[in-house]
């Protein structure tokens, strides 16, 4: 007769049960299953696990739950140094070798021990019996537990490391995010955004929304519905109440587009206090070419459903010479072509600082690599003395201002002044005297338009945004 996986383990700890013990067993078990349900420390049960309760836990014979686990302050520490004692050394092992292979922190790597300790004690088995909705269930009892001064309970370094070890299956994601989203909105959350009070306008752009979905993007939906909900209706509403059609009076569509091509600008005047001024909206020419885009649509396609669409098919505010692009596309070219005269003069002393930095970087990070950690070392111009850390497995070399004290990640200098000037994309801005005289700046590639579900002829009379 097989023996069952708690009597194994708890023989293994050395906690072979006898009569003696058998009360006080039932006591700690009826307080543990207690604890397990409400979530709280029962009465009677001291607020940490002593000695002889963590080695019943540890040998399986009873399971709290992780609620109670976890609000145990120093209980997930000794638990997971226990598990690697009695239950699984070679899985807590593996552990520890992953630990040290991607350069964890000595915080982060007991906070996932403890984790997976945890779960150990809750679930039972060994920690190749962990799964991902293990995983998913002790991240939200922890965000429930938190406190302010744990700031890795949200960690998901655990989830990493099981994976890593091969623990949780080929079919288990990389990571714990896929579980944390709320997933993309619908149109109907996206229009609700701003509050449309109109509910025929309201519905009406929900439906455009759903209807263009299929052909774009989520970044591109979600700025469309800014612009058609906020920009267009939420604004005319705001500015003239009541309206409840599509079909504007002209004096409240000139009044509108006036308002879109420029933008409120709040900033401390010369007594200190906030003065609102207006400025041009740079993309103004875009909204009145969305707004337009959805006039037309809705006219082109009352022709095919015009039970849906034939009541909102009215006369588009937006003339096609107001929403052409071709001034603001002048504009912007100037202004480039402006920006790049101003900065040529001093790209030169731009690139020798920044290969000056980068020299400077790589050789203080270099100097430190190879001096003793407390031993002074003196790199590109500055003495510093090499900290001493308590832990060498976070991979950064740190340095010290003998002076102030002041400490100093030079792996990140390093990495920084790298990417600051690279060698590879240097070549090309070291030599700026080749597009200095006559020479125009390099031109963006034009990007197609994405084509309409339905074509016809009055989605080819739409101009295209830029």
């Amino acid at each position: 007769m097989t023996r069952s996986r708690p009597r194994a383990n708890a023989e293994r700890a050395g906690l072979a049960p006898t009569k003696r013990t058998r009360s006080a067993t039932s006591w700690v078990r009826a307080c543990a299953w207690k604890a397990a349900r409400s979530g709280a420390v029962p009465d009677g049960l001291p607020p940490h696990v002593g000695g002889g309760l963590m080695l019943l836990i540890c040998g399986d014979v009873i399971r709290p739950g992780a609620g109670w686990l976890l609000r145990c302050s120093p209980t997930p520490r000794n638990l997971a140094a226990e598990m690697a004692r009695t239950r699984d050394p070679a899985a807590f092992a593996r552990l520890e070798e992953l630990c040290q292979s991607g350069s964890a922190g000595s915080y982060a790597r007991l906070a996932a021990l403890d984790k997976i300790a945890v779960i150990m004690a809750a679930k039972g088995g060994l920690a190749g019996d962990i799964t991902v909705g293990d995983c998913a269930e002790l991240l939200g009892i922890a965000a429930q537990a938190r406190t302010s001064t744990d700031r890795h309970c949200g960690s998901t370094f655990f989830y990493q490391l099981l994976h890593g070890m091969g623990a949780l299956g080929e079919d288990a994601p990389a990571t714990m995010r896929v579980f944390g989203g709320r997933g993309q909105p619908t149109c109907e959350q996206l229009i609700d955004r701003y509050h449309i009070r109109c509910r025929p306008v309201r519905d009406v752009l929900v439906d455009y929304l759903r209807e263009r979905q299929a052909a774009m993007d989520f970044s591109s939906l979600q700025h469309y519905a800014y612009l058609l909900g906020k920009l267009f209706w939420a604004d005319i509403e705001a500015h003239h109440p009541g309206i409840s059609s599509l079909k504007l009076p002209r004096d409240v569509a000139a009044a509108w587009k006036a308002r879109v091509m420029t933008k409120a600008i709040t900033r401390p005047g010369p007594d200190g206090k906030p003065a609102t001024t207006t400025a041009p909206r740079r993309d103004g020419r875009s909204v009145l070419t969305t707004v337009r885009a959805f006039y037309l649509d809705i006219a082109e396609w009352a022709d095919d459903d015009p039970g849906r669409w034939g009541p909102h098919a009215v006369r588009c505010p937006v003339t096609a010479s107001e929403a052409s692009h071709k001034k603001d596309r002048l504009q912007r070219k100037s202004r480039m072509d402006q920006r790049t005269r101003e900065r040529l003069p001093v790209l030169p002393a731009l690139i020798a600082w920044a290969d000056a930095e980068r020299n400077a970087t790589a050789q203080r990070l270099a100097a430190a690599a190879s001096t003793s950690p407390g031993a002074l070392f003196t790199a590109a111009g500055q003495t510093l003395r090499r900290a001493i850390m308590k832990t060498q497995a976070s991979g950064r070399t740190w340095a010290e201002d003998p002076s102030t004290g002041k400490r100093r990640d030079l792996t990140f200098e390093e990495h920084r002044g790298f990417w600051a000037c690279d060698d590879r994309s240097a070549p090309a801005h070291r030599h700026p005297h080749r597009r200095a005289h006559g020479a125009v700046a390099p031109q963006p590639h034009p990007v197609p338009a994405a084509r309409h579900r339905r074509a016809g002829p009055a989605a080819a009379d739409r101009p295209v945004q830029d």
